[in-house]
């Protein structure tokens, strides 16, 4: 049994992460000490992701999403925030949001230079 990693007794730095557990003040700092401790590893496909980053990354992977029903992205050029695509029954088609609509402003915010 291998217990290293990049010349790392991972099995040691494992423990010792888990001895310190006992002493943590809250969930900010067990998460920091995780994030430390897999980030020693050098290794740039482990990382750590904090509750809100993991759920992110499964509603995408899965499609659990909620919103108004429209996805956003931009076009070729970067110049303007588009609909790329509009769930059907959502609040955005019964409003009207087609795909490729052009969002220029929301809540106050202008996404384009004003020209509209």
């Amino acid at each position: 049994l291998d217990r290293t990693f990049n010349n790392q007794d991972w099995f040691a730095l494992r423990q010792n992460t888990l001895l310190k557990s006992k002493k943590f003040k809250s969930i900010t700092e067990a998460q920091t000490a995780v994030e430390t401790m897999l980030s020693s590893l050098g290794d740039k496909y482990t990382r750590y992701l904090n509750p809100a980053k993991y759920q992110s990354l499964v509603d995408s992977a899965t499609g659990n999403l909620c919103g108004v029903g429209v996805e956003i992205s931009t076009n070729r050029d970067g110049s303007r925030v588009i609909a790329s695509d509009v769930e059907p029954n959502s609040p955005a088609s019964n409003i009207g949001i087609l795909p490729r609509d052009v969002f220029v402003e929301v809540d106050g915010v202008r996404f384009d230079d004003g020209t509209g």
